[in-house]
This record gives C-alpha cells, structure tokens and sequence, in this order.
C-alpha cells in the first residue's frame, strides 16, 4: 500500500512538470518573441531581454523560470533571433537553446510576418530531490537521467503601429518522449503548444492610452487556456494593468519606459482556485533594453 501511494504521488509530481511543458509568462504582451518567432525584428533593434519567473513561491518544487532573448532586424525584411532558457519544476528541469529567423513583408498598411525557430531541449531528472516518507518507498531509479529533443516551432505575427495578432505552433512534429523512465506505465511526451494573440493600442488623448489584448493557448488533451489583459499606458512611458486568467488567477502588472532604450517590468499573479490560494502568488520580473534603435519619424509611439 505504500509504494503504491508512493508511486502515485511520484506520477502527480511529474505529471505536474509535464502539464505545464512551457513556462507560463504573465507579460507576454511585452515581450511576444517568447512566445512566437516571426515577431523576431519587429521593434526595429536589437533587443534584449532577460525574464525571471517564480511561481506558486509557498509551494516546494513549483515551478520557476528564466530566460534571456535577443533578436534584431538583418534587413528591413529579415529578423534573427535566439532564445535561451532554463525552467524547473519538481524534479524536472529543462534548459533549450533555440535559434529563430523571421521574414518580413510590407504590406499597403502594417507587416506581416513568417517566423521558424528551432533548436534543442534538454530534459532532466533529478529523482533525488523527491523526498521520500519512508526509504522502503523509494525507487530504484538513477539519482539522475538525461533527454535531448529536437524542437521547432512556426509562427505568423502581423502588426502596424497600434494593432498587432499572430499564431505559433510550438513543438512542431511527433510526440517525443522526454522521460526517460516509465512509472507504473505512463509516459510523458512533448505535445504540440498553440498560441493566438490580439492586441490594439486606443489612444485617448495625447497622454493616455488603453491597450486591451488577449491570449488563447491550446496544448493536446488539455483545457484550452486565456488570458485577458488591459494596459493603461501614461505618458508613453508607464503602462499599469491588469490580467485575468478563468478559474486560474488575477495578475497585476506594470512596465516603466525609462528611456528610447531601457524598460524593465514585474507582475504578481494572485490565484482564484485552490492551488493558487495555496501558494501565496507568483513573481515575473523583466529587463529589456533595446540597442541602436532606429529613429522613426512619426507622430505615433511605438506601443510594442
């Protein structure tokens, strides 16, 4: 009876890490290259980013995230971009090294874009840090195993001056396996992720703005998730929000435009359902800059 309790509580730890196979980013809105690859170029600089994640922080093993960006335009039509990151949930930790190129084409009003990132992830499992009840409990599994994956995503991003959407399919292909080890029959494997975004920028007088958007994201055999935002944008140089994810949690956040260059922002989600009332919220901090950013004449800021 106790490996067996054992054994399920093991299968719900990695169970856990599988379901939530990409990290979750609350300001996706200001950042969307992590998310999509054909946004790669799209603020006309080479830009770099750096987001720390720590999620459900009152609960041992959740999950926490980080990740660095850069991307910049080659050409007025040619954007380049590599991502690199490392997340960690339970004895699951996964780090990826994902390079993007993106193509550009103008359009009578706007841009629109094709994006393809790929690149490798590596899965590891540290069954160690499971800290078992009883020692009898304990399987007979190596302190620590390894998976490689090969990865590639597509995307469609497609944006002027204050709207912008796209699409991207991430993990393109078969369902790999990335566990190495089966636990009492069940296999955890790479699935599909799909995200939609939509967002528009209302200017309501020459300092104030609303920016409403929305997230859709669909793993395989798994609840379609959304996310949706408001941003109050001051002056062009603070944006001040809120989120709302169904079911799942409320999320505060903010971006300060300290000049042409530097911008940094944080979040704080606070969770509705159990878990999240469980874990007393979840922190997202990011710091971007943006070099040699090309002066464009127009009246109209630059919103993302």
């Amino acid at each position: 009876m106790k490996k067996f309790l054992s054994s399920i509580c093991l299968t719900l730890v990695v169970s856990l890490g599988f379901a939530q196979q990409d990290a979750q980013f609350s300001q996706y809105m200001f950042n969307p290259f992590v998310l999509n690859p054909a946004y790669a170029g799209s603020r006309e600089a080479f830009t770099a980013l750096a987001i720390n994640r720590n999620q459900w922080i009152n609960i041992p093993g959740a999950p926490n995230t980080q990740t660095l960006s850069l991307n910049t335009p080659l050409t007025t039509r040619v954007g380049v971009g590599l991502q690199v990151f490392n997340d960690a949930i339970g004895p699951k930790n996964s780090v990826g090294y994902l390079a993007s190129y993106a193509y550009r084409i103008p359009l009578s009003v706007g841009k629109l874009a094709f994006g393809l990132r790929a690149g490798g992830i590596t899965y590891n499992f540290h069954w160690d840090k499971i800290d078992y009840k009883d020692q009898a409990d304990v399987y007979n599994f190596n302190s620590r195993t390894q998976t490689t994956v090969f990865n590639a995503d597509f995307g469609l991003f497609y944006n002027t001056k204050k709207f912008y959407t796209g699409l991207s399919a991430n993990h393109i292909g078969y369902a790999q396996r990335i566990t190495p080890v089966k636990l009492e029959g069940i296999e955890s494997h790479l699935r599909m992720h799909f995200f939609y975004t939509l967002g528009n920028t209302f200017e309501i007088n020459d300092r104030l703005a609303l920016q409403p958007s929305i997230l859709i994201k669909a793993v395989e055999n798994a609840p379609l998730s959304t996310d949706l935002n408001v941003n109050l944008i001051i002056d062009h140089k603070v944006w001040v929000g809120v989120s709302f994810r169904p079911k799942n949690s409320v999320v505060l956040l903010t971006q300060f435009r300290i000049n042409e260059n530097f911008r940094f922002g944080y979040s704080y989600d606070i969770g509705i359902n159990r878990i999240g009332r469980l874990a007393r919220g979840s922190h997202e901090l990011f710091i971007g800059y943006d070099f040699n950013l090309r002066k464009v004449k127009s009246i109209s800021p630059r919103y993302f």
